[in-house]
């Protein structure tokens, strides 16, 4: 590990060359139901995360929180209106502020309306516009920015009669005023979950679309600025599903996707593939654990070496059981993978719907964690309390590409301005003990035998310098008081045989320096 958390000070030792670094938080206040971030952004000031709040009363809001690059709360606000609303996406704009994606469904008709709002960097709303159109309800997805200013928010345009779906896209100008929209249609029903600006003056927009034998696979449509189709790419094999939740743009102008693999018989899998700027497919791969776990993959970023970071979840089944945070890094030039890992902080459920790569370097995630809002700041290789190995099997796929062709048409869409309460909160909850400070525990050459252990574990230092542990601490951080068998200069044996399985974290001192070393315990 080489981010963990400092439960305990201890005032006669020197920690000086710690600081504190990373988190992993959840907004879990008790004048709320429920909570969910469905999307991240750095921001001038710290990290800004976005989703929706359930309130007692069984509505849900637009939920906003704002850290400090620490995780310091620096605002949690949510904007109380009667409906099931939410935000799903955020992005800075070029002029320094923050655009939401979101959407407002109306509590008694379920009608959805898309929304879109600017704000300043502390919360102040420059405007606020949402669009309905008559026989469609929306659901929002996400939005992005041409360099010009203007906005391009795409979501779920879903025929109240028919009740088939197709994606509009919405452009408005700076000021968020409506210039044009369009339906875009596979001609099947066609689902919006993503959209980014393109190099070149274009906008991308991936989704899924019914393949004709109830399999949802991926559709992907290349717009130019007034909205009129490139070119369209449709993953559409009878018997197999490519599911496209994320992609990123590379400098040359190659298309990174990530989603899941589903071939009916196995459970999902991560699906990572790579397409140059006319959507011919590089390389694609599915990468599968060996725990017969449904894995996907909600969201990537690119990392300054080219290699892919993707998040996402791997769930015991498909329809229920425990549901867990996993990562894995990927080559960029082959997609063979470099490593994975799963996080597991508790025993129910954490997800990850968004990772963002900030200027510093570093991750943050927003998802969700036993029903309630959850961030994560950490480092590319996810080094933090909960981490775990999660061996994955990297195979190649060949994804079969319909010939049908997108089509995009003018529809009737209706602006208002919408008023919204607010209500403000502070607290945010530890989520998970063990993040955030750094140790070089890899120079001081520290080493722990047996791995795992099961009746005594032993902790050596090759300096042979003193070494005492002062305490133990469990997943969650609950203290354990020490077992100490043996205690020799430079290593100390621990009796580990009442403790239940699991991972664990010595706390050592040598030569006045406190560290956490983790081991294992399996009997």
């Amino acid at each position: 590990m080489k981010n963990i958390y400092l439960l305990l000070l201890l005032t006669s030792l020197s920690v000086s060359s710690w600081a504190q670094t990373d988190f992993y938080k959840q907004f879990d206040d008790a004048g709320i139901a429920g909570s969910l971030f469905y999307t991240c952004s750095p921001a001038p000031t710290g990290y800004v995360f976005a989703g929706g709040s359930s309130a007692l009363s069984f509505d849900s809001h637009f939920l906003i929180a704002r850290t400090s690059a620490t995780g310091v709360v620096q605002q949690i606000v949510t904007y109380p209106v009667a409906g099931y609303n939410r935000i799903s996406g955020v992005i800075p704009t070029i002029d320094g502020k923050l655009a939401y994606a979101a959407e407002l469904i109306d509590a008694a008709t379920f009608a959805g309306q898309l929304t879109l709002f600017k704000s300043d960097i502390v919360g102040n709303i420059s405007w606020i516009k949402s669009f309905s159109s008559a026989g469609y309800s929306f659901n929002s997805r996400s939005v992005c920015q041409d360099a010009a200013g203007n906005y391009y928010m795409v979501g779920t345009a879903s025929n109240t009669s028919t009740f088939i779906n197709n994606v509009c896209v919405i452009k408005v100008d700076a000021s968020g005023n409506l210039v044009d929209q369009k339906l875009v249609s596979l001609g099947t029903s066609f689902s919006a979950l993503d959209i980014i600006s393109t190099s070149g003056n274009g906008i991308l927009i991936c989704g899924y679309a019914d393949n004709g034998t109830s399999i949802e696979t991926a559709g992907l449509v290349k717009l130019d600025t007034n909205l009129n189709v490139i070119w369209s790419k449709w993953l559409s094999d009878p018997g197999l599903g490519y599911f496209v939740y994320d992609m990123k743009e590379r400098q040359n102008g190659n298309l990174v996707l990530c989603g899941r693999y589903i071939n009916n018989i196995d459970p999902y899998a991560v699906m990572l593939l790579e397409m140059d700027n006319n959507g011919n497919i590089l390389w694609s791969n599915k990468y599968s654990g060996s725990q017969l776990q449904a894995e996907q993959a909600y969201s990537l970023v690119i990392l300054p070496d080219g290699s892919i970071l993707a998040t996402g979840e791997a769930n015991q089944n498909v329809s229920g059981g425990q549901t867990h945070v996993i990562v894995l890094n990927a080559d960029g030039s082959t997609g063979n993978l470099n490593w994975s890992k799963i996080i597991v902080s508790n025993n129910t459920y954490e997800t990850v719907y968004d990772v963002q790569l900030t200027a510093a370097g570093d991750i943050i995630t927003a998802g969700s964690r036993s029903g309630y809002a959850a961030m994560i700041k950490t480092n590319t290789q996810f080094d933090m309390c909960a981490d775990n190995s999660y061996p994955m099997t990297a195979s190649a796929i060949i994804p079969v590409i319909n010939p049908l062709q997108a089509t995009a048409a003018a529809f009737s869409v209706t602006s208002a301005t919408p008023s919204l309460g607010i209500a403000s909160f502070t607290t945010l909850s530890d989520a998970c003990l063990g993040v955030g400070f750094e140790d070089d525990m890899e120079k001081l050459n520290t080493n722990v035998f047996p791995s795992p252990a099961s009746d005594v574990v032993t902790i050596s230092h090759d300096k042979n310098s003193e070494l005492t542990v002062t305490a133990i601490y469990d997943i969650t951080g609950r203290f354990i008081k020490p077992e100490i068998i043996e205690n020799n200069s430079g290593s100390v044996s621990i009796a580990v045989s009442k403790l239940n399985e699991g991972i664990y974290f010595a706390e050592v001192n040598t030569n006045d320096t406190l560290k956490r070393i983790k081991f294992v315990v399996a009997h």
